[in-house]
């Protein structure tokens, strides 16, 4: 679970907004959102197959639709690197497209990769026909390939994880990152150790 304040989120969207919550792992970003704003239309996606049973299950429960499927680059199939312990203890919750880099490996194994689903955020939102109001990213090195496949749907909002570039074999860093939304039009709202907020130029918010 991220450290993004939802009654932030709240303060700022109008209470049917849409939000995309990319890398949900166990939902609690999504399910949380679900109780400060019941209205929202919520979008979770996650392609690690340890979470599916559980994910399906919250979905229904709290009204959340739930893709099993990678947002990236790629539409079709690409290669996923599930997580399973970190120090020794069970840890499903760090799974990348990337594979992790072996001189930052915090203590964590990795399994046998595996093809997983795959759509860009173009792609699905065409097919869906849904505009995200705000994007939650947290695809462990990867948020950079998430956005390159926005396309013409820019939410007004992004939360990205931006710590872990260089704890995978990315080929990018977190300044890369930057560059990328400064270049969409967005300014960088809040700057943490772990995440970043950004919303586009000219969106009024609140402080964060």
């Amino acid at each position: 679970m991220s450290d993004l304040n939802m009654n932030w989120v709240k303060r700022n969207f109008p209470e049917d907004f849409v939000f995309f919550d990319v890398g949900t792992m166990n939902m609690d970003d999504s399910v949380s959102l679900r109780r400060v704003m019941p209205k929202a239309k919520i979008y979770a996606f996650e392609a690690n197959n340890y979470w599916l049973e559980h994910n399906t299950r919250r979905a229904v429960d709290y009204g959340i639709n739930y893709f099993q499927t990678a947002v990236s680059h790629i539409d079709g199939t690409i290669k996923y690197n599930p997580s399973l312990t970190q120090y020794g203890n069970e840890h499903p919750d760090s799974g990348s497209i990337f594979k992790i880099n072996p001189s930052n490996q915090e203590g964590k194994v990795y399994g046998e990769e595996y093809d997983v689903s795959s759509v860009r955020l173009e792609t699905f939102c065409k097919r869906i026909n849904v505009v995200p109001d705000f994007i939650h990213i947290d695809v462990e090195g990867a948020e950079l390939k998430v956005f390159q496949g926005v396309g013409d749907y820019k939410p007004t909002c992004v939360w990205a994880e931006v710590v872990t570039f260089d704890h995978y074999l990315t080929g990018t860093s977190r300044e890369e990152f930057d560059n990328l939304m400064r270049d969409l039009g967005y300014n960088k709202i809040f700057d943490g150790s772990r995440d970043s907020l950004y919303c586009l130029q000219g969106f009024k918010v609140t402080p964060y």
